[in-house]
């Protein structure tokens, strides 16, 4: 499993610092025909200015093969794409 946290620190100021975002990754499938995982991931944030929390859970299948930086990528793109008309 890979958690990532997400903090806003301001001005680099440790004693200010709020967690603003999490998201958790974990391998739930064997390969397919394409030497793929499936990995489900749950991501939380805030909305700046906002006090309510976000949640988006879904699948993506990823070769180990590749960086985890890339299994982030896919996850990124598909938490992004529905939110981009969201103003």
């Amino acid at each position: 499993m890979l958690r990532i946290t997400v903090e806003f620190v301001p001005f680099g100021n440790e004693n200010k610092k709020e967690e603003i975002g999490k998201l958790t990754i974990g391998n739930i499938g064997k390969k397919n025909e394409y030497e793929e995982y499936k990995y489900s991931y749950t991501a939380e944030w805030k909305e700046q200015g906002e006090n309510r929390i976000r949640n988006v859970t879904g699948t993506v299948r990823h070769d180990r093969l590749n960086s985890w930086w890339f299994l982030l990528y896919k996850i990124v793109i598909k938490i992004i794409k529905p939110l981009r008309y969201i103003s």
